[in-house]
Formats: structure tokens, C-alpha cells, sequence
């Protein structure tokens, strides 16, 4: 007697289960005929295969050109506190200048910084082998075509060592060929079309490019 109703609950549970399972194959086939759902990344995006093809993902999209200077700006200037170990070197009668004069020509004080550290570590009685002077390390000539009186002056060196680094941007609207250009001069960036290949200035915006987090 145990024996049927054991064997009878059995056969009670394999046609519920066999029920069940039917219909999940049913739900399942449904979910699988169905036309996929696409999400609202695929929606705004896109399907892709990688990361990489994704619109903004690159630093360098094809086809893209050089951006106007008062874009460049604003591509390298970067939020204050990622900058703190460089401003800690420099007092703040000196941030303020470059603050000036950077908001003045519409170059990103970010830059400024960088170049004046790469060039004088803010020391604004620094003169070089060449004769360079103060922060900015201008030469002679390039003074006296600003116009100003003393070199060693920390705003007076300021003032005309971002308009003169101004100029090259204005030339040729790319922030690395105006670093090259600023070390080596125009006639070397003129005549490689490009970077000269001096290993001083290579260093020399790698180094400034580098320190500005940019790889591009």
C-alpha cells in the first residue's frame, strides 16, 4: 500500500514538473525569438566591438583638426588642485602675474607655469650661458622688442615672455611646435617642419607636455 502511493507521488511530481519546465521553455523561447533590446548606451553610441571606437574615447578623432588657440586654452588648463606641487614653488605674488597675464594673451596659465619651471625654477634672477634672463628667460632682443626696461623685472619678464610665447601659438596653432619654437626659435620648427630634431628640445617639450598630463 506504501509502495502505490509512493509510486503514485511520484508520478504526480514528474507531470508538475514536466509542466513547469514546459512552460519555462516556452518563456524562454520567447525571450530568445525576440527582438533584442538595445540599451541606451547602444542607442546613443552605437554597437561596437571595442572601447576605442567609441566617439569620444580617443584623444585624436580622425579627421579632426588642430582646435583654435582659444580652445587650447581651455583643453590644458586643468583644475587647481592638480597643480598644487607646482604651485607650492612659486610664491604668490608670482601666481598672480601669471594668472594676469595668461587671462591677458588667452594662454592657459597651466602652460605658463610649466614653461617658466622648465626654464628658470622661478628664479627671477636666473640669466643663462646664452644670456637669457629672468623667469621666462627672454633674450636680449626679445626685450627690447617688448619694449620693457628690465628683464629681471618679475612682471615686466612675465608680461613679455607670455605675449612673445602668444606669438607662437598664434603661428602655429599647436601648443608642442610653440614649445619647440619658444626653446629653439621659429627658423628651426620652419625649416624640420616640425620638432627640430635637437635633443635639448625635444626634452624640452616632452618634459612641459608631459608634466601637463598630455599624451597627444
Amino acid at each position: 500500500m506504501i509502495n502505490r502511493k509512493a509510486g503514485c507521488l511520484l508520478i504526480t511530481f514528474f507531470l508538475c514538473s514536466g509542466n513547469a519546465l514546459a512552460d519555462d521553455s516556452d518563456i524562454l523561447l520567447s525571450m530568445v525569438s525576440a527582438p533584442p533590446v538595445k540599451s541606451q548606451m547602444q542607442e546613443v553610441w552605437g554597437e561596437s566591438s571595442s572601447l576605442s571606437s567609441f566617439k569620444g574615447f580617443s584623444r585624436k578623432p580622425q579627421g579632426e583638426t588642430n582646435p583654435p588657440r582659444e580652445h587650447i586654452a581651455q583643453a590644458f588648463e586643468r583644475p587647481a588642485g592638480t597643480i598644487k606641487s607646482l604651485a607650492a614653488t612659486t610664491n604668490q605674488k608670482f601666481a598672480d602675474l601669471i594668472d594676469k597675464y595668461s587671462e591677458k594673451y588667452n594662454v592657459a596659465s597651466s602652460i605658463v607655469r610649466e614653461l617658466i619651471n622648465q626654464e628658470s625654477r622661478f628664479n627671477p634672477k636666473a640669466t643663462s650661458h646664452k644670456g637669457a634672463q629672468g623667469l621666462m628667460q627672454l633674450m636680449p632682443a626679445t626685450a627690447s622688442d617688448c619694449g620693457i626696461t628690465d628683464a629681471y623685472n618679475a612682471e615686466q619678464n612675465i608680461d613679455c615672455g607670455i605675449k612673445y610665447f602668444a606669438r607662437k601659438l598664434d603661428k602655429y596653432n599647436s601648443v608642442a611646435l610653440a614649445l619647440a619654437a619658444y626653446n629653439a626659435g621659429d627658423g628651426a620648427v620652419d625649416k624640420y617642419q616640425g620638432i627640430p630634431p635637437y635633443k635639448e628640445t625635444q626634452n624640452y617639450v616632452e618634459t612641459i607636455l608631459g608634466k601637463l598630463g598630455y599624451r597627444g
